[in-house]
């Protein structure tokens, strides 16, 4: 009797473990804490996307959380600019978890953590993992429901498509670097994710700064968000008051360190944000910060004190 009962014990608590991660129904949106960096998990029943991986191995602790223990593939993985606070821990995430899809702004840099990040990729690409390239006017589904269009970076289309006839891959990838760097930072060069899913709205900047919002708003590329990654960390160089007029988000996340050397957030962007009548969450007070919805109602999750509230 005394081995029955463990066994029924051993099998209640399996049960329960299996539970608890098993897909939701409801779109899951993860603000992984990874100090001074970018690690954003979008979870949808079977299907994750991890856009950015923060600078280190932090974000593989948000991982195991977050996705069900069995499941070590990651549909797709987004990096949206290669600075080392938004692909250094990709490399370590490359390492433990497959993915179908990589995409990538094209652009490359002279750092060890780019160095790492590039063959990784290759050593994924030959074991049929696909990398794509991915400009404004794309745009990638998750699902039946879900939609994710991208709305920046902005290139001649008709020039890329030509030379992707001519140019291998480690070539077009030098090329775009070339084109791209001569602008005084490559934060505007950052994959800018626009979500649709029913009547709810994300918008995921990178580090965009007020450059690129301008673009946006000239191209007509901008609209309201329920929810919005502020762009680099709640930097003063981003998130100016005629982008976040276009915006108006109900929910604003910023992504920062606790006590980091750029003072991130900066005041000032916090005050504009709260003028809007935006609700901030901040990883630097809060740690991760954990979404969810059902496209209609969004409630957030307290990680720490697991509470639920509405908003």
């Amino acid at each position: 009797m005394k081995y029955i009962f463990y066994f029924c014990a051993f099998v209640t608590l399996l049960s329960s473990v299996i539970w608890s991660q098993w897909p939701s129904s409801k779109l899951q949106v993860i603000f992984c804490d990874v100090g001074q960096g970018d690690a954003i998990l979008l979870s949808y029943l079977s299907t994750q996307v991890l856009v950015d991986g923060g600078k280190d191995e932090k974000v593989l602790l948000c991982l195991e959380k977050f996705m069900p223990f069995w499941d070590k593939n990651l549909e797709i993985i987004v990096a949206t600019h290669p600075d080392s606070d938004h692909i250094g821990g990709l490399s370590a995430v490359l390492k433990q978890y497959s993915s179908n899809l990589l995409v990538t702004n094209g652009v490359t840099k002279q750092t060890d953590d780019f160095a790492e990040f590039k063959t990784l990729i290759s050593r994924k690409t030959e074991q049929n993992t696909q990398h794509v390239t991915l400009h404004q006017g794309d745009s990638l589904t998750v699902g039946k429901e879900i939609r994710l269009s991208v709305l920046s970076p902005q290139v001649d289309r008709s020039q890329f498509i030509a030379n992707m006839g001519r140019l291998s891959e480690t070539q077009l990838w030098d090329e775009q670097s070339a084109k791209k760097e001569t602008d005084a930072t490559s934060n505007n060069g950052s994959i800018v994710l626009f979500l649709e899913y029913k009547n709810t709205s994300i918008l995921l900047t990178g580090d965009l700064e007020s450059q690129g919002e301008l673009s946006l708003r000239q191209r007509g590329l901008l609209t309201e968000a329920d929810i919005l990654k502020v762009g680099h960390h709640g930097s003063k160089t981003s998130t100016t008051p005629s982008f976040l007029a276009k915006i108006r988000p109900e929910i604003s996340v910023i992504s920062s360190g606790k006590n980091n050397t750029y003072n991130h957030p900066a005041p000032e962007i916090v005050t504009a944000l709260r003028t809007e009548n935006s609700r901030v969450y901040r990883t630097d007070q809060l740690g991760t910060l954990h979404f969810e919805t059902d496209g209609d109602t969004i409630w957030f999750f307290n990680v720490l004190p697991n509470n639920r509230q509405s908003d």
